[in-house]
C-alpha cells in the first residue's frame, strides 16, 4: 500500500496514481514489450540558495511552484523532491527551478540524481512498491 501522504500536482495525475496504487504493481513479465520505449526519468532534485541565511523555505517553495506549473508528477521529501517524466520535460523543469532562484541569489547549491529507463510507467510508485 502506498503512503496516504503521497501527493502529485495535477488532479489527473493524482487520479491516475490512485488507480495504480489500488492495484498490485505487476511482476516483471513480457508486458514491457508492449509498452512504449520512451525513456522515463525519475530525478531527485535538491536546490536552495546558500546566501540567504538559515531559513531557505521561501526559495524551496519557489522551486516547488515551478514544478507545480510544469505539470510533472513530483513528491516532496525532507531532503529534496522526486520528479518523474520524460528527459526533456524533467530537465526543463530543473532548469526553470534554477532560473527562479538565480534571479535574486548569488550562490545556489543543487544536487540532481537521475534514474532513466525505457518503457517504465509510474516509476515513483513501482520502485517503492517493489520493496514494500
Amino acid at each position: 500500500m502506498f503512503p496516504p501522504a503521497f501527493s502529485c500536482v495535477r488532479l489527473q495525475a493524482t487520479t491516475r496514481l490512485r488507480r495504480v496504487s489500488q492495484r498490485t504493481v505487476p511482476a516483471r513479465q513480457n508486458h514491457l514489450k508492449h509498452r512504449s520505449r520512451i525513456m522515463s526519468v525519475i530525478a531527485e532534485l535538491s536546490i536552495f540558495p546558500m546566501d540567504k541565511g538559515d531559513s531557505v523555505s521561501p526559495y524551496v517553495k519557489r522551486a516547488l511552484n515551478v514544478l507545480k506549473s510544469s505539470g510533472l508528477m513530483f513528491q516532496l521529501n525532507p531532503m529534496g523532491t522526486v520528479i518523474e517524466g520524460d528527459w526533456d520535460s524533467v530537465m526543463a523543469a530543473v532548469s526553470d527551478c534554477y532560473k527562479a532562484l538565480e534571479a535574486d541569489c548569488d550562490r545556489i547549491y543543487m544536487t540532481l540524481k537521475i534514474d532513466a529507463r525505457k518503457g517504465r510507467e509510474y516509476g515513483m510508485l513501482s520502485k517503492v512498491a517493489a520493496v514494500e
